[in-house]
């Protein structure tokens, strides 16, 4: 979550600026409705740039999975919408406070807990190891992200090679491999093939909308881009949970 705004606010500052990060604990009472959060305790995180500042025009639209003022290329638009995903998912808001060439401050405020966070057990829900093949960077790590929130062991790689390579050493060995089918140096396709021959019971996500399954092979879903975070964590416990019963 921190990392995705701290490059987020660092793309809006091109020709230089700071990016100062706060904390704080805050109380809402009932004379107390700050940003609209409820009664109760929380911790305050914001993250602050002095960069060019959003635009009144887009400023709804930065959570949107996908959504993305950058050139083809220089990002997924994922950013953002992952940061929205964890929070949302720990019960906090997130809120900006922007002026076009002043800058722009996201402030993130999550519930705060009086005990450790419960760590996931080595052998539940959530624990199991994933191949994650996917060749454009910033989806490659946004995507790997999500998942380990979720609890997963993630080994995340850029071309069918690695994969390839990986997976013979992999210990345990994937119980699951997320895998787009259009890489750099190779057939996606030809990944799941091999993937599939080296370990039976692998259920593999592929990320494409150009390939269709084999007929009767349920080892094979499909889930076409784009997509979103909570998609992408909707899809794999779904498989998951189907490939246990």
């Amino acid at each position: 979550m921190l990392t995705n705004l701290v490059v987020n606010a660092s793309d809006a500052m091109p020709d230089g600026g700071t990016i100062t990060i706060e904390t704080a604990n805050l109380s809402v009472h009932a004379e107390l409705e700050e940003q609209e959060l409820d009664r109760g305790d929380w911790v305050r995180l914001s993250v602050v740039d002095t960069g060019h500042g959003i635009p009144p025009e887009i400023r709804a639209r930065v959570f949107e999975p996908f959504f993305t003022t950058k050139a083809r290329g220089e990002g997924t638009g994922l950013g953002l919408a992952t940061c929205y995903g964890i929070v949302d998912r720990c019960g906090g808001t997130v809120t900006l406070e922007t002026e076009v060439g002043r800058g722009t401050t996201f402030h993130v405020h999550l519930p705060r807990a009086d005990a450790p966070a419960a760590q996931p057990a080595a052998d539940g829900e959530g624990a199991e190891t994933i191949l994650l093949v996917e060749d454009q960077a910033a989806l490659r790590n946004s995507a790997r992200s999500v998942l380990v929130r979720e609890g997963y062991q993630v080994h995340a790689v850029r071309d069918g090679t690695e994969a390839l390579r990986l997976s013979a050493t992999m210990s345990p060995p994937p119980v699951l491999a997320i895998v787009h089918l259009q890489l750099p140096d190779m057939d996606g396709r030809e990944v799941v093939r091999q993937l599939l021959e080296r370990f039976p019971g692998l259920r593999i996500l592929a990320t494409s909308g150009s390939f269709v399954p084999a007929e009767g092979d349920q080892r094979v879903t499909m889930l076409p881009k784009p997509f979103g975070v909570e998609a992408l964590a909707l899809a794999v416990r779904s498989l998951l949970d189907d490939g246990e019963r």
